[in-house]
């Protein structure tokens, strides 16, 4: 019997089960996203392969880790990244030099956009944006102007699940709690 390692589609090395390295499976995941979306996608792809993980602890008796490597576009990575890269032993400068391969790789990107045809969307994008505000600012304007100066706006009214004027919710048995 043959231990075969697999890195995506390709067979990297082929080992005789006798030779055994260490009782672990490692399973890597690596992922480029938005700062607004780094925390989520971390626990996605932490999450992702709990299934997989399991039944290959079942089957071949070893221990099993997840790592999500997740780094924005922009070279931020969370606080979790540290501790996985240390887990994995790759030293600061190599966790440098992946950042800094992110950085040159999205302004690649960028300027591959913009060399083709990409100012010609951003600049559409830039003259809605430019109208959404004309737009907003004239709605605002004409509701101010529609509505008494000690009235409150009905949209700035916040709705508050059915209370009357007091705070206290309207059925009988509830008459003394109160919504926070």
């Amino acid at each position: 019997m043959d231990i075969i390692l697999h890195i995506t589609d390709g067979i990297i090395l082929k080992t005789p089960a006798w030779i055994v390295i260490e009782n672990l499976i490692w399973l890597i995941e690596v992922g480029v996203t938005s700062i607004n979306n780094l925390k989520s996608v971390e626990v996605e792809k932490l999450h992702k392969y709990d299934i997989l993980a399991s039944e290959l602890q079942l089957i071949h008796k070893a221990k099993v880790k997840i790592v999500p490597i997740v780094i924005t576009w922009d070279g931020i990575v969370s606080t979790i990244y540290r501790k996985y890269m240390e887990l994995l032993g790759i030293e600061e400068r190599v966790r440098s030099c992946i950042q800094t391969v992110t950085l040159k790789a999205t302004l690649e990107s960028m300027f591959i956009e913009y060399k083709h045809g990409f100012s010609e969307i951003l600049d559409s994008a830039n003259s809605v944006n430019r109208n959404w505000r004309k737009y907003n600012f004239s709605m605002k304007i004409s509701r101010s102007l529609k509505r008494p100066r000690d009235c409150t706006p009905q949209d700035e009214i916040e709705d508050h699940g059915g209370e009357d004027q007091s705070g206290v919710m309207g059925n009988s048995e509830s008459k003394n709690l109160r919504v926070v």
